[in-house]
């Protein structure tokens, strides 16, 4: 089943004026955040994006501090994951599996991490603005942080708020992997991540879509990603722009997203 993040707690500017917290907060399967305006509902799920964007290695420390506690569970195996930074340099980062720590750095980047073929701790020194999780990872001697990696690697933050691919065409690049795009800027490669959808479930998952446009009282015949026609694009030849197109059920005809009010 792969890593389940379980709870999370953060704090941001410990000690000073604008300190703030995010208490132990519990997460199940499926989760709903409600809530009035600005009671930090779009701050909790950014902080738990930042989280796996930093165990990823998507991101660096862009902010000046934070300090994370995160819980895991694992097919059953309790695994809870500590980091702390101060004016972007780690200061404390610390993983425990099944009530055993197997990596431990403070200050200056110096620490001790296990590695399981050798079954013992070994010291290391890694720069104090990198997560050691990041740069230490190796699935032979240090397997745990490749389940902290890959979890970091799945998370997708939605932001539902914005265009999500209405006011968005794409180019493809078929050289690249993922198109050449980044399918955590869930913005720009919305395009992408319907196409990858389909090839991944095929109708399946254009059904389920269908579905849930019903629920919001949105009848949808059809929904995909095709190349848009009659568009010309400057300095760019004999490319393919594509866009998210819908096939409603008043309508009956092919509309692309971008054509819509």
């Amino acid at each position: 089943m792969g890593l389940i993040l379980k709870a999370i707690k953060y704090s941001q500017y410990w000690d000073e004026p604008e300190e703030w917290h995010l208490e132990k907060f519990s997460l199940q399967r499926i989760n709903l955040l409600v809530g009035k305006n600005a009671t930090g509902k779009t701050r909790t799920l950014n902080i738990i994006g930042a989280l796996a964007n930093l165990v990823s290695g998507d991101q660096k420390l862009i902010f000046d501090s934070g300090n994370y506690i995160a819980y895991f569970n694992n097919s059953g195996v309790d695994i809870q994951y500590v980091l702390q930074y101060k004016d972007k340099r780690i200061i404390r980062e610390e993983l425990m599996v099944a009530g055993e720590q197997v990596l431990m750095r403070e200050s200056e980047g110096k620490g001790s991490i296990k590695a399981v073929k050798l079954n013992s701790l070994i010291e290391f020194q890694a720069p104090d603005n990198e997560l050691a999780c990041v740069v230490r990872r190796d699935s032979i001697q240090h397997p745990f942080f490749e389940d902290l990696y890959q979890w970091g690697k799945q998370i997708r933050h939605f932001h539902f708020g914005r265009e999500l691919g209405r006011t968005t065409l794409t180019i493809f690049n078929k050289r690249q992997k993922n198109g050449g795009f980044n399918l955590k800027d869930t913005d720009k490669a919305a395009i992408h991540l319907l196409k990858l959808g389909i090839d991944v479930f095929g109708a399946d998952f254009i059904h389920s879509i269908i579905k849930d446009m019903e629920r919001l009282n949105y009848s949808v015949d059809d929904i995909g990603a095709a190349t848009v026609p009659r568009i010309q694009v400057d300095q760019v030849r004999f490319s393919e722009v594509d866009g998210i197109f819908v096939i409603d059920c008043v309508l009956y005809q092919k509309t692309f997203l971008h054509e819509m009010s």
